[in-house]
């Protein structure tokens, strides 16, 4: 079976042509990490825009969740597997950078949209653009660095998405900050200046890349083995798929289910600080983004360092068996935080479940290297994406607005419509998790 990074020591000495490598190696990684914390800055800003977006095009709650979730997650998905096809198989630098300028310019033209439906088609734009970048940094991050060297880098990577995936509210509710300063002179609402300044910054990274960076060898580190498999057609990919479906059925439902909670969280916890607890909205980006910033940080660190421990320990499967004690541990915290009604208890609990959750962003990708073969990666992260899209992020959002519509007039209601979803959804995750952990330890992937 693949190493899965937990127990496997260090190289003693590295060889000249890894020694030339690592410099470009990490200079690759440090882009990577830079570009998906404006992803999630791209992908989540509507959710600290709402109520001026709702207000000024006059758009509800209901089809606020539908821009934010299904009109993205539904490109998102479709799009994320024929690409990771082409990652698998064709130049992924060009095909990166290509997805980079394409959901910029999607965001910067969001500032331009006039109603509903030109920002759904621009919001799906942005999707099918970062539908490029994860399987794309999966796989480079693969064939940058040997299979014992790869947690940290691929840690690296999880803990930008930790970090920002709420900590982006803060990029966010500077950018509307500085926006409201700027809006009358420019003759443009807040919320328009800040899609336009936010899409521009992951513009210049785009280019930056393109101009600064090489693409990798593939398998360059994987024996024969270990790179069997190989891309040869998407009928093998399906077989390889159906041979572990006992692993890849519970393990892909598991990671639906928590991202359809996280990104709900993510969603509405800034309109909840607004409507529920009275607080501006540069405010509210402002207190979840760094709440969420340093428990993700601190989450980022201790799920890869907890999957370490209990391989050194011989506990069989870390990877998934941590992923699954993450839910567990979260649940409680994921349940009860969203209603409560003292702000100080509301954002430690919502801190707590983010540490909790943090465990399947800094998880996912270091089960994909480990599970997958060499050439088969970008498309597994590809169907993490799917799932997660689908059912995650597709459903999350205007689920719970649906939910909460039950509360009229109810400045906590979408608190209570986050707490009955976390109840469903987290431990439905973590008994999943346990199944594929199970499958894992029957009938090994290798």
């Amino acid at each position: 079976m693949a190493d899965q990074g937990a127990s496997a020591p260090a190289s003693a000495a590295a060889e000249p042509g890894m020694l030339r490598l690592a410099p470009q190696a990490w200079y690759i990684v440090g882009l990577l990490c830079f570009m998906y914390v404006f992803s999630f800055v791209d992908r989540l800003i509507l959710g600290l825009l709402a109520p001026a977006i709702g207000q000024d095009l006059g758009i509800t709650d209901t089809q606020l969740g539908l821009l934010i979730g299904t009109s993205f997650a539904i490109v998102y998905s479709i799009a994320g597997v024929p690409v990771a096809h082409f990652l698998d198989r064709a130049n992924r630098k060009y095909i990166l950078v290509a997805g980079i300028l394409l959901w910029s310019a999607a965001t910067l033209a969001s500032g331009f949209a006039w109603n509903f439906a030109t920002l759904a088609v621009l919001r799906a734009g942005v999707a099918l653009g970062e539908s490029v970048l994860t399987p794309a940094a999966v796989s480079l991050i693969a064939d940058l660095f040997p299979r014992e060297r790869r947690v940290l880098p691929m840690s690296i990577y999880a803990m930008a998405a930790a970090l920002m995936g709420i900590g982006g509210l803060i990029i966010g509710a500077a950018s509307l900050q500085l926006a409201e300063l700027y809006s009358d002179a420019l003759g443009m609402e807040p919320w328009r200046l800040v899609l336009i300044l936010v899409g521009v910054l992951p513009l210049l990274l785009g280019i930056l890349f393109a101009l600064t960076t090489r693409e990798p060898k593939r398998d360059q580190f994987e024996t024969a083995s270990q790179g069997a498999v190989e891309a040869a057609d998407t009928r093998e990919f399906l077989a390889y798929l159906n041979r572990n479906r006992g692993f890849f059925i519970p393990f892909y439902l598991g990671a639906a289910l928590i991202v359809l909670y996280l990104f709900a969280i993510m969603t509405w916890t800034p309109t909840l600080l607004i409507r529920g607890h009275g607080v501006a909205a540069t405010d509210a980006g402002y207190l979840f983004g760094f709440v969420g910033m340093a428990t993700g940080f601190a989450g980022a660190i201790a799920w890869p360092r907890l999957v370490i421990l209990s391989g050194r320990r011989g506990w069989r499967e870390p990877i998934i068996l941590c992923t699954a004690i993450s839910c567990i541990v979260g649940a409680p915290f994921m349940i009860i935080a969203p209603s409560l009604g003292d702000m100080t208890l509301f954002l430690a609990g919502m801190g707590a479940a983010v540490f909790a959750g943090t465990g399947i962003t800094a998880l996912m990708p270091l089960a994909v290297q480990a599970y997958g073969p060499p050439r088969l990666r970008a498309r597994l992260m590809a169907l993490v994406m799917l799932s997660q899209s689908l059912i995650g992020y597709g459903a999350g959002p205007p689920l719970v607005a649906a939910l909460a519509k039950r509360w009229p007039g109810d400045p906590g209601a979408f608190g209570t419509a986050i707490t009955i979803c976390g109840l469903v959804t987290v431990p439905a995750a973590a008994l999943c998790y346990l199944l594929a952990r199970r499958a894992l330890i029957r009938q090994p992937l290798y």
